[in-house]
C-alpha cells in the first residue's frame, strides 16, 4: 500500500521551479512594480500623515523632612498608584482640556481634542503614559 502512495506522489524538482520562475520573471517584477506605484500613490495623496506625541509621567507624593526615602511604605505605594488613576482622569477633563485650548488657541472643540487624547496608567505602577495624535506635529507636541 505504501508503495502505491509513493508512486503516486510528484517529484519536485529545484531547477524545474527555477526555470518556471526564470520564464516569469518579467510577469513578477512588472506586477510588484504596479503594486507598488499604486500603493505609493495611495499613501502620497489620500492618506492624511498623523502625527503622535508622547510623554510618561511619574506620580509621588511630596516627600517632607519627617520622611525618609528608606521609610517608603506599602500604603505609600497604595496611594500613590491612587493619585495616578486619579491624575489620569483629570488630563482628559474638560476644564484642563479648555485650558490647553485656549492657551493653545486651537480651533477643535472639547470632545475633538478629548478623542485625540490617550491617558493611560501603567498597570501596578506610579506611572501615567499620555499620548496625543495629530495631522500637525508641533501641535501635537505643544497638547
Amino acid at each position: 500500500m505504501q508503495e502505491l502512495d509513493q508512486s503516486r506522489e510528484a517529484e519536485i524538482d529545484l531547477r524545474e521551479i527555477l526555470e518556471v520562475l526564470w520564464r516569469r520573471i518579467l510577469w513578477i517584477i512588472g506586477v510588484t512594480l504596479i503594486f507598488g506605484i499604486i500603493s505609493a500613490l495611495i499613501t502620497t495623496y489620500y492618506i492624511t500623515p498623523t502625527y503622535q506625541a508622547g510623554t510618561t509621567l511619574f506620580v509621588k507624593q511630596e516627600v517632607t523632612e519627617n520622611t525618609l526615602i528608606t521609610q517608603l511604605q506599602l500604603s505609600d505605594v497604595n496611594l500613590n498608584m491612587r493619585l495616578a488613576q486619579t491624575y489620569a482622569e483629570i488630563v482628559t477633563s474638560r476644564r484642563v482640556l479648555d485650558r490647553v485650548i485656549d492657551n493653545l488657541g486651537i480651533d477643535q472643540s472639547v470632545e475633538a481634542l478629548k478623542s485625540n487624547i490617550t491617558v493611560n496608567q501603567i498597570k501596578e505602577t506610579e506611572l501615567i503614559d499620555i499620548t496625543v495624535r495629530s495631522q500637525e506635529p508641533l501641535l501635537a507636541r505643544d497638547i
